[in-house]
């Protein structure tokens, strides 16, 4: 659990780098402004239910609010699968890999690590490189075989045809196919939080797939933040009408605003700052 200062006031997270933190923000800005009611979402490759989760503070949030909603967690890994059905008992938890294209009672291979693993994947060649590259870690991987699903598939079943407020998608390195598969026409959540770099240790990220920036605006989204691990969508025109709703209350939303962030689960981390929507966050994981 991680402890953020914000003049005074304690608040927490149990995001790699802050990224509930910022969804929450605009959360509480689509509320305040009429825009949504409730906060659904979708957690596609959970793994963890509480810890290093960008979906448990709305888990959490919506319990002490007794809202009873039904948001839903996709995890391929049976261990972690597990997990998130114990620790979050008024999700629907799913154990499935998410595709592109819908296979009716279909089962694929996933090759799973360690249990407590991020690193698993459907790629038996990935897989094997891990291995390699990894000697002093993993030793071995399982095959196990899981369901698959795509996003269009879920929405039409556990939303009624009507998206969620919030996906969160991190699926090791497959999000731009599966953004590709996706039916912006028929649903369009108004915040994404994707995956846009892989996290290689913990000190250490990779390339910036940008592809997957540029695909997002081109469904009609932009960037409200960027953590480098992950970048945070939001529709383009519900941010325009944030910003005009903003501007003629005066708001001092360019007003810097530092965020100290102490992150128990993940040791010396750190991160810089981030320029969210005109505001400055500066996000210290410690």
């Amino acid at each position: 659990m991680n402890t953020i200062n914000k003049n005074g006031i304690s608040e927490v997270t149990t995001s790699q780098f802050g990224e509930d933190i910022i969804v929450n923000y605009l959360i509480k800005l689509l509320k305040n402004n009429n825009i949504i009611n409730d906060m659904t979402y979708i957690d596609i490759g959970a793994c963890d239910p509480v810890r290093n989760n960008n979906t448990i503070r709305f888990y959490e949030q919506n319990l002490n609010t007794n809202m009873m909603l039904k948001s839903v967690l996709i995890e391929a890994n049976p261990y972690q699968y597990e997990r998130c059905k114990k620790n979050r008992p008024n999700d629907i938890v799913l154990n499935a890999i998410i595709v592109d294209k819908k296979n009716d009672n279909k089962k694929i291979p996933f090759y799973v690590f360690a249990n407590e693993s991020g690193l698993n994947t459907m790629s038996k060649i990935q897989a094997e490189s891990i291995l390699k590259e990894l000697p002093n870690v993993f030793t071995h991987y399982d095959t196990v075989m899981v369901d698959t699903i795509t996003i269009n598939e879920i929405i039409d079943k556990y939303f009624n045809n009507k998206p969620p407020v919030f996906i969160d998608l991190d699926i090791e390195g497959i999000e731009l196919k599966i953004l590709k598969s996706f039916n912006f026409k028929k649903s369009k959540p108004l915040i994404w939080c994707i995956e846009t770099s892989e996290l290689i240790t913990d000190f250490e990220v990779g390339k910036k797939e940008n592809d997957i920036v540029s695909f997002m605006k081109s469904k009609g989204y932009e960037v409200y933040a960027d953590t480098y691990l992950n970048t945070i969508f939001i529709d383009k025109n519900i941010l325009k009408k944030l910003v005009r709703k903003h501007s003629m209350k005066n708001s001092c939303i360019n007003i810097e605003k530092i965020f100290s962030i102490k992150n128990k689960y993940s040791n010396n981390k750190k991160h810089k700052i981030l320029t969210i929507f005109g505001v400055k966050f500066k996000i210290r994981c410690k």
